[in-house]
């Protein structure tokens, strides 16, 4: 026969690996919590960081044949048209007034499946370097970017930015 305090140490034994094995399931629970959470954010980043590298592929075309995007007519907006040939052909010190406070191109990237869920690029030119045409070896003059790309989803909190040099040798 068992003495009284054998039964009550079993007791909480058992009570302690029920508590045990309870937090261990929580932990768990937890875990699957966040990895779907952590999944959703990536998600929604990623296809922010899409758009962005979209909008980069755009301005890199623009700057590259030295025109406007070349996008159908309705898609995109320049908010400065005197601005954007100035930021394209001169060094960031001949920019006089144009400042890099708004974008200088804005582009809305829809979704295939949506019309109303669009992520809105914003794209600025922050810096234009020239190197001179060099005649004796006939070397045409290189422009040097600096760009910054935004995308954001005005219906969500998914951002996503990119900033790159763009190296064009005309």
């Amino acid at each position: 026969m068992k003495k009284s305090s054998e039964e009550g140490i079993a007791l909480i034994v058992a009570i302690l690996l029920s508590f045990m094995t309870l937090a261990l399931i929580g932990a768990l629970l937890w875990l699957v919590v966040e990895s779907t959470k952590m999944s959703s954010m990536h998600k929604q980043y990623s296809s922010a960081h899409d758009a962005a590298i979209g909008g980069a592929e755009v301005i890199m075309d623009a700057l590259y044949w030295g025109q406007n995007p070349n996008l159908p007519a309705g898609t995109y907006s320049i908010n400065d048209q005197s601005c954007f040939r100035i930021k394209r052909e001169n060094p960031t010190q001949y920019w006089g007034s144009c400042l890099n406070s708004s974008p200088d191109i804005t582009i809305n990237f829809g979704k295939i499946n949506s019309s109303s869920d669009y992520y809105n690029v914003g794209i600025t030119i922050t810096s234009t370097t020239i190197a001179p045409a060099c005649a004796a070896s006939s070397t045409p003059a290189a422009y040097t970017y600096a760009v910054s790309v935004d995308a954001t989803d005005p219906t969500k909190l998914d951002k996503a930015g990119i900033d790159f040099v763009y190296y064009v040798g005309k």
